[in-house]
């Protein structure tokens, strides 16, 4: 409770609870809309207002500047009594986080500091006085301090919002210059704009404001402000120009040219109308041709032919129908042929309803997910395409962690490779799900130019295409689309229906993997009443069978595991998962499952949920739950050896490789020590030996190679160990560069011995520490040797 919050609380009611019209608000010492809108109406009481609404508008603005068109000290001295007008700006103060020095009704020099400081957070002069404007300004819970996020965007909106204030704030009222652009700080920009056009300053953008705007080039002399106003609104964009000058020099033509380049607008680096619509509306000039639509209707053989005469190439639509719904929206298989006939291109939407918060679930993205998948395998989309997944409303920005993220982190991890995932919505969403790397393209709902996640945002990178009107075109209802360069639609002639596989006889090998996986279907029907999906039985199965590998760093790493199907298996299977082990092929050495389990899991945690828990850190998770992991494991073993021995086998290349692949027998001769158990010594290697290497390239080449959304574990097993193992470590090689866009295996290995990835410092504590400064390179290079060594003699 704020002790001061709560005397102003007191003082209202005490003062204004019997006039008619006034609101008594709680005394909890609270700051809060009810609290303001108290402080509102004592003001309109004050100043000769019969309607207390409440609202600081047009009204309390006018009689404010004809009873008091001016506060200030030198009006009201500290020698004078208090009155109530300052008793009103005091208590707004305090509730909006400014101390005026007291509550005493009386303007003096703490509450002359106060405005100075409101006025310096505002960006307007600092002279102590307040005018209606900026007491209108104050009365409200819009923060005006702005705070340092790391984001320099951030810090150029809040630059942008202090120049609306400096610039034009008398005139169009205060923006609070939070660094935040929502919708009162957009709507202040176009009102700043229509200002300086000689237009109605009514904050709307239409096609009068359009058609006023001034072509803008390096040769245009004059308009300074207005081109003041394109170089802020370039940066809230996200095209920073270098600065607000009102000069239109090199920076602020190239962030012209970027910014057309980027929304494929037809690029000249002039600022004329469809610039400025674009800037200013999310759904730009409604008049642009379009290349690309989506539509709810079904295409007939004379309306493709119609729209592809008509200039248009690509067509969105619907997979499936909404279960009961009446509108049949969903593509059909003679549709894509007539489609493929006319040469057009196609991609597909998921939408059921996707039209509020609670719709987004985990639990609805398991079943969207194979209902999208099974949808798009039957109208034959080949493996690859993106699928947009709609989110038709306007989201809040509290929706967007509470429920759209894990939504798509379970689409993500339930549709596997077979297609992309996409998503149809405002930018916000867009841009949120491209950062988590939950999206891999957008189609941008910028139609919705009223969508709170649309207004102000910058459009995502992502971008594929952009909604932006709906229309009667060829005798149907269409969405007109601008398609970037990220287009992903394919020809509707490509299409070809998947042909599922028959069931696999499975090896006698892998009897116990299909065996756990068979009794995720029973524990599913029995706990649950339902079936789950292939990718929730690959999951348990490997949760069951890394079950050493449980405690708080795997389950960040790997995700979690699910001890009641483990129970279940415990109860009606009775194995011990430590007895369960894959044969080497090359070897006959018995590959231990838990550790095996455990580094697939940490390699499909890190491709989808782990990015969203460590902000984009999933490669580092993803190869310290793997080879990285165990080389710094090996490392740590080295260091304690040498303290141990005095052989510092850093020093030794060859024995180095040697000790990376070499098997029990080829190392029974050696002493090492383990990191993690440095008073006991042993003859297979530092933690790092034929098995350990097996193991983290098998589950790296399988995490590649499968699909663990499509395949039962036990059919993957079977086919790498019967096609892919003769060439694992080419395999390994091939993947690892690919990945890390490197150009050789000690490139890759050296992010992580030298210590650079920000998660392999975390963690290293975990496999060990080493002299990383003097040994990274020849502990990169031995790895590299190693596995090339393997190579050679696959």
């Amino acid at each position: 409770m704020d002790v001061k919050v709560y005397e102003t609380q007191q003082w209202l009611n005490s003062t204004y609870g019997n006039i008619a019209g006034f609101e008594p608000v709680m005394t909890d010492g609270i700051t809060g809309n009810s609290t303001f809108k108290a402080l509102i109406r004592a003001l309109q009481y004050e100043i000769g207002l019969t309607n207390l609404d409440g609202a600081f508008g047009e009204g309390t603005i006018t009689k404010m500047e004809e009873k008091y068109p001016t506060l200030s000290a030198s009006q009201n001295p500290q020698t004078t009594s208090p009155i109530n007008i300052i008793y009103i700006l005091q208590g707004a103060f305090w509730c909006k986080g400014y101390s005026p020095g007291g509550f005493t009704g009386v303007f003096g020099e703490s509450t002359t500091s106060a405005v100075k400081k409101f006025q310096s957070d505002a960006g307007i002069t600092q002279d102590g006085i307040i005018k209606p404007y900026i007491l209108q300004g104050i009365m409200n819970t819009d923060g005006y301090f702005f705070k340092e996020t790391g984001d320099e965007y951030d810090n150029y909106k809040h630059l942008v919002q202090q120049g609306l204030n400096s610039y034009y704030g008398s005139r169009i009222g205060l923006t609070a210059p939070n660094g935040q652009w929502e919708r009162k700080a957009h709507k202040n920009l176009i009102k700043a704009v229509q200002l300086e056009w000689g237009l109605t300053a009514d904050g709307i953008w239409g096609t009068g404001t359009m058609n006023a705007a001034p072509m803008l080039s390096k040769n245009t002399s004059g308009y300074t402000n207005s081109k003041r106003l394109l170089q802020w609104a370039l940066t809230i964009n996200g095209f920073y120009p270098g600065g607000f000058t009102g000069t239109f020099g090199d920076g602020t033509y190239n962030a012209v040219y970027n910014f057309q380049n980027f929304l494929a607008l037809g690029v000249d680096g002039i600022a004329g109308k469809n610039t400025w619509a674009s800037l200013l509306k999310s759904c730009g000039n409604t008049a642009r041709t379009a290349t690309a639509l989506d539509t709810a209707t079904r295409l007939t053989t004379s309306t493709a032919i119609a729209l592809k005469n008509a200039g248009y190439n690509t067509v969105g639509r619907y997979l499936v129908n909404v279960n009961g719904g009446t509108l049949d929206k969903k593509m059909t298989a003679e549709e894509l042929q007539i489609m493929a006939n006319a040469g057009l291109k196609v991609f597909p939407i998921f939408q059921t309803i996707g039209n509020k918060a609670s719709y987004f679930t985990p639990e609805q993205a398991v079943f969207d997910a194979a209902s999208a998948k099974n949808a798009a395998k039957e109208f034959g989309f080949p493996i690859g395409t993106v699928i947009y997944f709609a989110v038709d409303y306007d989201v809040l920005t509290a929706d967007i962690d509470s429920n759209i993220i894990p939504y798509f982190t379970n689409i993500k991890a339930n549709m596997g490779k077979a297609y992309r995932i996409g998503v149809y919505g405002p930018r916000m969403v867009c841009t949120q799900l491209a950062k988590y790397n939950l999206a891999a393209a957008s189609f941008v709902a910028d139609m919705s130019s009223g969508f709170t996640g649309n207004i102000g945002q910058k459009m995502p990178d992502n971008w594929a295409y952009d909604q932006f009107i709906e229309v009667t075109e060829c005798g149907i209802g269409i969405d007109k689309n601008i398609a970037s360069p990220r287009a992903t639609a394919v020809l509707a002639s490509s299409l070809s229906p998947h042909t599922p596989q028959e069931n696999i006889e499975v090896d006698e090998k892998y009897s116990v993997i299909k065996k756990l996986y068979n009794l995720v279907f029973d524990y599913f029907l029995e706990r649950y009443s339902d079936i789950p999906t292939i990718y929730m039985a690959n999951s348990r199965v490997l949760g069951f069978l890394r079950r050493s590998y449980s405690g708080l760093l795997w389950t960040i790493t790997a995700g979690f595991i699910d001890t009641t199907y483990n129970a279940y298996v415990d109860e009606h299977y009775g194995i011990d998962y430590k007895t369960i082990s894959i044969p080497d092929p090359k070897t006959g050495l018995s590959l231990d499952m838990s550790h095996y389990a455990a580094t697939m899991q940490g390699l499909d945690s890190a491709s989808f949920g782990i990015d969203v828990i460590l902000s984009g850190l999933g490669q580092d998770v993803n190869a310290m739950t793997g080879w990285a992991g165990d080389l710094l494991q090996m490392a740590g073993g080295l260091k304690v050896t040498h303290e141990k021995t005095g052989i510092n086998y850093f020093l030794q290349p060859e024995m180095l490789k040697k000790i990376i692949y070499g098997t029990p027998n080829q190392l029974s001769s050696y002493t090492f020590y383990l990191p993690t158990d440095s008073e006991k010594p042993t003859n297979y290697g530092c933690g790092f030996g034929w098995i350990d290497l097996c193991q983290d390239v098998d589950a790296y080449n399988i995490y590649n190679l499968y699909d663990l959304a499509e395949t039962p574990l036990h059919e993957i097993f079977q086919d790498y160990y019967a096609t892919k193992v003769n060439s694992r470590f080419s395999l390994f090689k091939q993947f690892l560069l690919s990945e890390y866009g490197k150009s050789s295996i000690s490139d890759v290995a050296d992010l992580y011995t030298k210590g650079d990835k920000l998660v392999s410092k975390k963690l290293s504590e975990n496999f060990g520490e080493f002299d990383n400064a003097t040994y990274h390179t020849i502990l990169a290079d031995a790895f590299q040797g190693a596995i090339e060594y393997l190579i050679a003699n696959e």
